[in-house]
């Protein structure tokens, strides 16, 4: 699941002020992939490599089995999978930390079972599973540790915004699905409470939120507290239209439904509201994670390399940063006037959602294979779930029914604003995480299990710089399609470039506003509601890394195109290096880049 976010208005000391729009996935363990070319015929597996596949095999049931919304969103028949569930199966999961320490040592187990294996004697394909098994595994212990660090209510991504999208995506294929549902929506206090707990000892240990933040999560969960459930019973009796059921059947499950969002749902929100409440104040830290010593750094060490999908340090990200910053600047000197100061008045003509994605399906095929659907569902938020924050997420298909894309768009935050609606569509769609989910999951020779891991900074730059692909499409002069990117991918690389500064080096507030002050037009009244600085330096303290995945992740990707642009000369063809991209699956950069030297020499022998 993955959500889009469109918030930080920022004006350049030479253009126009413009929109940054950021995605930012928020289910613990997903998995992104992508478009491939025609399937190979599989070759004679040796034993060790049918003891590799049952290892994959063996993991992936494993991570179906915890819970029983795992296997909903995931697969379409648990049963096919080996896994026949109980009533009392159906839970949201648990939270505590003791689950963190059980998870951490199941990963050890994991890992070191993985290295017992010859990587050698794997086949080409099976190698690229193992290392990106390997780095997956490697990273997630990095967190080992950091648990009271981990904000389980941080705004926009923390369980009260989960549950919401939880239960409003909950797709009824049959009617056992609404039973489902509601012994779901009847664990919900229970999982709230434990929620609550881990909260509660954070803050005995000194590690509450800061009081901003938790002002930002208490506004959130007020909003979804007020909209009396509206969207959860609009949702509902929406998908019951899919199934066969009588008017009275419909009609008792409505009321049943209503029911449970009173006593389970929504004081749940209560609770959560009192809580935070109740505990600001308790905090000992308003900045960044370097602030709580060794223990905070090593977390943002985690931070980084989780969110680039790779093994930077932050030191390495902010060098990269600071380099595109630089190369981002020096091309936007190039732009004419004229293209400078038409393009943050240009709209384009398109009426609807559904038009938009349209035409990008029409042209994708100019830079990228056939997509392998053209399903999908474009719906806008309720009221109660819109937040100022996300302009979109897409639902992720199951991995084995392509068929179910649904995109969700907040039309508060996007409003008139076509040329935000078009790249957050080609963001969330085609060319990017509908067209490269769909084709991964699509591909039957990868392990399931290589694609419910989740490399949010290989994903989010797939998306990034499809979208900056899809600008292309767009009728419109060179020049104004370079302000539109540049403009965009400077904007994403500053508040990167923020949240190491605050998370890593200790910035306070002062010091991102003299940061910032050396590139955009910003103020110094940070109480204002519009100050870049202050929204800049917020994020970075309440949810540290959020933004890393579409700058790091974007600026990888374009490197790797130039690079093979560079190599190959008039024998470069986008369609075949996307095909490439899209043949390894989603894993990490230091994979892709191995894979690329590879590609690149075989394309010029």
């Amino acid at each position: 699941m993955c959500k889009r976010n469109n918030n930080i208005t920022i004006k350049f000391k030479s253009y126009s002020k413009k929109v940054i729009t950021v995605m930012l996935c928020i289910t613990a363990l997903l998995s992104f992939a992508a478009c491939d070319k025609a399937e190979n015929p599989s070759p004679i597996k040796t034993d060790v490599q049918k003891e590799f596949d049952a290892y994959c095999n063996n993991l992936f049931t494993e991570y179906l089995a915890q819970d029983a919304t795992n296997i909903h969103f995931t697969v379409s028949d648990p049963s096919d999978y080996g896994l026949e569930l109980k009533k009392e199966d159906y839970t949201l999961g648990e939270a505590s930390f003791s689950q963190v320490k059980e998870t951490i040592e199941s990963m050890q187990k994991n890992l070191d079972s993985l290295k017992k294996f010859d990587r050698n004697k794997l086949s080409k394909s099976r190698q690229i599973t193992y290392d990106t098994l390997e780095d997956y595994m490697e990273t997630q212990l990095l967190f080992d540790g950091c648990e009271l660090l981990q904000n389980t209510f941080a705004p926009s991504s923390g369980i009260h915004s989960n549950l919401a999208i939880l239960f409003t995506e909950y797709n009824f294929y049959e009617k056992d699905d609404i039973e489902q549902y509601f012994l779901l929506m009847q664990d919900i206090p229970r999982l709230v409470n434990q929620c609550l707990s881990i909260t509660r000892k954070q803050a005995e240990c000194g590690y509450f939120m800061s009081d901003k933040t938790a002002d930002k999560t208490i506004g959130e969960c007020n909003k979804i507290y007020k909209g009396k459930g509206d969207d959860l019973i609009s949702s509902f009796d929406e998908k019951l239209n899919s199934l066969n059921l009588s008017k009275n059947e419909k009609e008792k499950l409505i009321k049943k439904n209503k029911e449970y969002i009173k006593k389970y749902y929504l004081p749940a929100y209560k609770d959560i509201i009192y809580m935070l409440t109740d505990l600001k104040g308790s905090g000992k830290n308003d900045g960044g994670l370097c602030n709580y010593g060794e223990t905070g750094k090593k977390y943002y060490e985690a931070i980084v390399r989780e969110k680039t999908s790779s093994n930077m340090s932050p030191e390495e990200l902010k060098e990269m940063l600071d380099d595109n910053i630089t190369k981002t600047l020096t091309a936007a000197v190039t732009i004419s006037p004229e293209d400078a100061v038409a393009a943050p008045q240009y709209q384009p003509d398109f009426k609807t959602a559904d038009e938009i994605v349209e035409f990008l399906t029409e042209h994708i095929e100019e830079d990228f294979a056939a997509p392998v659907t053209k399903d999908y569902n474009i719906k806008y938020m309720s009221k109660a779930t819109e937040t100022d924050t996300n302009s979109a997420y897409y639902m992720k298909c199951r991995i084995d029914d392509i068929s179910v894309n649904n995109i969700k768009v907040n039309s508060s935050v996007v409003g008139s604003d076509n040329l935000t609606l078009y790249t957050t569509l080609a963001h969330e769609s085609y060319p990017g995480h509908l067209y490269q989910l769909t084709g991964f999951f699509n591909k039957k020779d990868i392990p399931n299990i290589q694609k419910i891991l989740d490399f949010i900074g290989a994903t989010e730059g797939w998306a990034q710089y499809a979208s900056k692909c899809a600008v292309n499409y767009l009728d419109a002069t060179d020049g104004i399609k370079d302000f539109i990117n540049l403009n965009s991918m400077l904007s994403y690389t500053l508040i990167a470039r923020v949240d190491v500064g605050v998370n890593y080096d200790g910035w306070t507030i002062d010091d991102v506003y003299d940061y910032l002050s050396s590139y955009i037009m910003v103020s110094d009244d940070f109480d204002s509601e519009e100050n870049v600085a202050a929204q800049f330096y917020d994020i970075a303290i309440g949810n540290a890394g959020d933004y890393i995945p579409y700058a790091a992740g974007y600026i990888k990707m374009v490197n790797m195109r130039e690079h093979a642009e560079d190599e190959l000369g008039d024998k470069f063809n986008p369609v075949e290096f996307h095909s490439f991209i899209n043949s390894i699956g989603v894993t990490t950069f230091d994979i892709y880049e191995a894979e690329l030297d590879k590609w690149i020499e075989s394309k010029t022998k």
